[in-house]
């Protein structure tokens, strides 16, 4: 099984939107829940950008979170406001 914080899994996402970004992206700006894919751009520091499992061809931001709302402050424990139906971001994928 492979833990949300596991680099590997994370080099892998990274891999992957940068693929459909054009983006070069590190393993450490990327985290995932199942429904989305989160990604912490330094250029940005104050919001996280949120992409749509499964990521499209050409992905783009389907919306975006504060980044002391996101995954990125504890993401072993993260849970979102109901609205998105996100659970929480310590299950395995």
């Amino acid at each position: 099984m492979i833990r949300l914080t596991d680099i590997d899994r994370r080099k892998t996402l990274a891999v992957q939107l940068g693929e459909r970004t054009g983006q070069d992206i590190h393993y450490s700006e990327v985290l995932a829940d199942g429904k989305y894919v989160y990604r912490h751009n330094a250029e940005y520091p104050d919001e996280v950008e949120m992409y749509e499992i499964p990521l499209s061809m050409c992905a783009e931001v389907e919306d975006d979170v504060a980044y002391d709302k996101s995954p990125f402050v504890d993401p072993n424990n993260f849970s979102r406001d109901s609205q998105r139906g996100i659970r929480g971001f310590s299950h395995e994928v």
